[in-house]
């Protein structure tokens, strides 16, 4: 008997925050202040750069990384079809399509949606974002459902 996950009934998956996502982005934009900090522009353009890239990292901490935002995914259920459904933390669910612009590997998934209304949103999960055996199986279903 053939195991063929494209047809296989939707699934939920559960996301929950991520101490390593945390980690990434903080260093990351800590090097970005320091970057900011040594360019030759006067300090107020310095200033204004700085607190532009600080008020964006606390955003996507509070919606994509600590999920503390009314708009912040908590859960999704994967469909045939590249069809995905959104569970906001407040609000009705969100229903689209995964593009194929998506990505996936060991330590990363990045789930591309363009929701049926049109608009764009991206989920970033990492390995401690969810159970390490929903997090297989959500890398190998993403990763085979467009083959064939």
């Amino acid at each position: 008997m053939r195991d063929d996950s494209r047809h296989e009934p939707g699934q939920r998956y559960t996301i929950r925050p991520s101490h390593m996502l945390t980690v990434f982005l903080v260093l990351s934009v800590a090097v970005l202040v320091v970057l900011i900090s040594n360019l030759p522009l006067a300090a107020g353009w310095c200033l204004a750069g700085m607190v532009w890239v600080l008020s964006v990292l606390g955003y996507v901490l509070l919606r994509d990384v600590w999920l503390q935002a009314a708009i912040s995914c908590v859960a999704f259920d994967l469909a045939s079809q590249q069809r995905i459904t959104l569970i906001l933390r407040r609000g009705a669910p969100v229903a689209g399509s995964i593009d194929k612009s998506s990505f996936v590997s060991p330590y990363l998934t990045l789930i591309n949606v363009t929701t049926d209304s049109g608009k764009h949103r991206n989920l970033v999960i990492m390995p401690d974002s969810m159970d390490k055996v929903d997090f297989h199986r959500l890398r190998v279903r993403l990763r085979w459902s467009d083959q064939g």
